[in-house]
């Protein structure tokens, strides 16, 4: 997920002290989308993760440019999933779906109490459709950066 080049700052709830952690490797992760050969990436987005406001409004202006900007690299798509998808929203937690570069499949679910790792190329087949599905009903990558 895209984010903003700025200072570290303690995160609101640090419950199990992993900020110290997470911040750097955030940062790792957000090179690689810039390096000499980047992945490719495609992103949606709950349209709850825009419409709720985290921060002071310059912030969130801010994480929107960034949005706009990521949207507009050669190596990704960013598509918001609309609230009217109601029922037809297939996740309801952060989903990762990645190729290996042996094209095998993973999935990685998060929750706020842990996240889970499959290697299951059935399962991974099944969340892979799913998000495929969601990618048909979301907002067109234009509309979506409208």
């Amino acid at each position: 997920m895209p984010q903003l080049d700025c200072p570290p700052r303690p995160f609101a709830l640090d419950v199990h002290g992993q900020a110290e952690t997470l911040v750097p490797w955030s940062a790792e992760r957000q090179e690689a989308v810039a390096r000499a050969c980047p992945p490719v990436i495609l992103t949606e987005l709950d349209e709850s993760c825009l419409r709720r406001p985290v921060g002071e409004p310059d912030v969130m202006r801010a994480q929107l440019a960034r949005l706009i900007e990521f949207a507009e690299l050669p190596n990704t798509t960013f598509q918001v999933a609309p609230f009217d998808m109601g029922e037809h929203r297939p996740f309801d937690l952060p989903v990762t779906v990645l190729t290996l570069p042996n094209r095998q499949l993973m999935t990685y679910a998060e929750s706020a109490q842990r996240g889970h790792l499959d290697r299951e190329g059935v399962t991974a087949s099944l969340i892979l459709t799913a998000y495929h599905q969601m990618q048909a009903d979301a907002l067109s990558q234009t509309a979506s950066v409208a």
